[in-house]
Formats: C-alpha cells, sequence, structure tokens
C-alpha cells in the first residue's frame, strides 16, 4: 500500500503494541477497521500523552472542514476517496476515514493529538464523573444506545469514554398509558405508525444493518448543511430507524401523545404539525452539530413536537407511570417538563463530552417547536 500523502510504500510497524502501516517520509499512520481505537487506548492508559488543560478547552475554536483546504486523500486499501472529518466535530484535528472498508488515515502527530483531547482535563472530568456514575455503568449505558441509534454515532465513539447521560435514565419516570379518551380513531396517527414499522421492516430485509449509505442517504447529516440537494433528508430521516427498540420505543409515544392531538387539531392539521415539528427538529440538531459528518435518523424530533403540544393542551392529564418501584399517576406538566428538563441536560452534558449517539437537540427542538406552534395549529380556518 501507498501513503495518500506523498505515495511512498508503507511500512508495517509496531504503534503502541498495535501493528499499522507507517509512512516513512512523512509519518503517516494508516490503520484499519479498529485499530485506532486500541492505538488510541494504549496511549492514553499508558499515560503517553498529556491533559489537555482547562484554557486549551475553552479558547478552542472550531475550524470548519470547507476551510481547512485539505485535499482529497485515497484510501491506500482501496483506492476510494477518504471523507475527511473533524474529530469530535469540534476537536480541530482532520482525520481521513475510508467509508468501504473502514480505515483511517492519520497524519503524523495527529494520533496523539486525539489521545490527549479524549483525556481531557482532571477537573474537568471530575464534574462530569459527577453528573453520570462510575465509568462501567457509563460503558454499559452507552452500549445500549449505540444499539438503540445504530450508524448515528462518530466513528470513536467506543474510544473517547464519553460522559454518557443516559445513566441518570432510571430518574426519568417510565410511562405506562395516559387517560385522556379521544372522540373518533386517529387514522393519521395509526397510519404514521404503520409507515414507519413497515419502512422499518422493508429496511430489515433489503438494507444490511451496516450499510451506512442508506442511512447516509436519508439521515440528515448535518456536515452536509442546507444544501438544496439535501432538502429531502429533513423529511426522509423522521421514517428511518437504527432498530427495533428505537422505532417501537418512538410510535408508542406518537400513539400516548398523537392520538390526542390529532383528536384536537384535526386530522389533516396533525399531519403538517407532526411534519414540521420533525423538519424544525432536524435543523436545530444541524445548527448545534454543524461538523458532525454522521446521519441524525428516527421520528423522534417530530414525536417530541407532539409532546410538546400536549404539555399545552393537556397539562392536567393524569400519566400512569413506573417510578421509583411503584406505579402512580402524575399529572402530563410534571412529566414533560421533567422530560425536557433531563433532555436538556442530557444534550448540554453530550455536547461537551463530544457525544452524539443520540439526537437530544432534535427532541428539544421539536419540543420548542410543539409549544410555539400548536396554538397556532389549533385555531379554527376561516
Amino acid at each position: 500500500m501507498n501513503c495518500p500523502v506523498c505515495h511512498t510504500i508503507l511500512q508495517n510497524r509496531k504503534f503502541e503494541t498495535q501493528s499499522v502501516d507507517l509512512c516513512p517520509d512523512c509519518g503517516g499512520v494508516w490503520l484499519d477497521k479498529g485499530e485506532f481505537r486500541e492505538v488510541v487506548h494504549n496511549l492514553i492508559s499508558n499515560n503517553k500523552v498529556d491533559y489537555l488543560s482547562t484554557k486549551e478547552l475553552f479558547n478552542r475554536k472550531v475550524i470548519p472542514i470547507d476551510k481547512n483546504n485539505q485535499p482529497i486523500k485515497r484510501c491506500p486499501k482501496c483506492g476510494l476517496d477518504m471523507k475527511v472529518f473533524n474529530y469530535a466535530y469540534n476537536s480541530n484535528v482532520f482525520l481521513d476515514r475510508c467509508a468501504s472498508c473502514g480505515g483511517l488515515w492519520a497524519d503524523k502527530n495527529e494520533i496523539e493529538a486525539v489521545a490527549r483531547i479524549i483525556r481531557g482535563n482532571p477537573t474537568m472530568d471530575k464534574y462530569a464523573g459527577a453528573l453520570v456514575g462510575m465509568t462501567a455503568e457509563i460503558e454499559e449505558s452507552k452500549r445500549a444506545t449505540e444499539e438503540v441509534t445504530s450508524l448515528s454515532n462518530d466513528l470513536m465513539s467506543k474510544v473517547e469514554n464519553p460522559v454518557a447521560p443516559v445513566a441518570a435514565w432510571p430518574l426519568l419516570p417510565l410511562l405506562l398509558k395516559d387517560d385522556l379518551p379521544t372522540e373518533k380513531f386517529s387514522k393519521v396517527t395509526f397510519g404514521l405508525i404503520v409507515v414507519n414499522i413497515l419502512i422499518f421492516i422493508v429496511q430489515l430485509v433489503l438494507v444490511a444493518a451496516k450499510d451506512e449509505s442508506y442511512f447516509r442517504l436519508f439521515g440528515v447529516v448535518p456536515f452536509l448543511g442546507f444544501s438544496i440537494d439535501r432538502w429531502y433528508s429533513f423529511f426522509t430521516s423522521m421514517f428511518v430507524h437504527g432498530g427495533w427498540l428505537h422505532v417501537l420505543g418512538n410510535m408508542f409515544y406518537l400513539w400516548l401523545f398523537g392520538n390526542n392531538i390529532e383528536d384536537e387539531i384535526g386530522s389533516i392539521k396533525f399531519v403538517f404539525f407532526y411534519l414540521l415539528c420533525g423538519i424544525l427538529g432536524g435543523i436545530l440538531f444541524c445548527l448545534i452539530h454543524p461538523s458532525l459528518n454522521e446521519p441524525g435518523i428516527g421520528a423522534s424530533g417530530a414525536i417530541s413536537g407532539v409532546l410538546g403540544a400536549y404539555l399545552i393542551l393537556f397539562p392536567k392529564a393524569d400519566l400512569t407511570v413506573s417510578w421509583l418501584g411503584k406505579i402512580r399517576n402524575v399529572p402530563a406538566i410534571f412529566y414533560l417538563l421533567l422530560w425536557i428538563f433531563f433532555q436538556v441536560i442530557y444534550g448540554m452534558v453530550a455536547l461537551a463530552a463530544k457525544d452524539v449517539a443520540i439526537g437530544y437537540w432534535a427532541h428539544i427542538g421539536g419540543f420548542v417547536a410543539g409549544v410555539t406552534l400548536i396554538q397556532l395549529f389549533k385555531r379554527k380556518l376561516g
């Protein structure tokens, strides 16, 4: 294999106990899929890199990839063009990844730079640890999160040991049902559930579980911005899910809350309300993570808008939840305000930890859109 920078033949060398392909001229390193994780882990475990200073953490300014003027490199193994990405979205360490074989190219000293960013800062680590608990619990929660969201995660999320806010999930009541009957059958809500499940079944049959091209085609990719040829993804991403737990969890919330909103504003307006909340949630997701080069998928943004509408229209409705070991009835205002509070906390912590395994900001954007728009949609026409 040849170096993608200077075209010198790569030499197989040991790098922190891991066998890699090194360029003897420019010092760049080619790592097959999974090797980068091991190399970085060994650097940190063996204390080969220093902590970032607090000043470095807070004074770093993000350099947009399109202004970096880096030439496109070809994969030494496949010969295909590699995708450049800003590691952790704000590190300013620009790595190159092959979408075909999953290999990674790092220029000289970039691996060490990534290791420093992952290692973080001892002061920040102390407060982050207080938020999420023990490392073992963080890792277990993160693995479950990745299973649900499939490809909507950063290449290095497995190695950076991020501050995973999902460790606080037990604090949020487990929703079971509500007590609000509807006057008529909610055909649009039911139809949306059927369409989402059918699309997911077709996806299971026709699309490989790790086919990134499918998720990139139909998911929202913030790095691609708001280009005219990607406008459709704000719509299609709402109908793509990463796993059974992902789709069934979303559909449960849609049925529980959506039928009452549809009953209140009418079926036709509910369609537009649902889609608009999902689109606005996707837009906020892109604005918060402008350098993210991975797809965001799922109906959560749209369903969060439905939750926001429910808060405004039915704040005193009783919700049955399982919480702290007991079945309880709580008012909707309590549950939904607690829910959005956790979304904001999770979103801020995940943003600081450079972990985008769950699109919390799409949830927040959809919820705010629902709260803001529901009164407009509730008005009678004419």
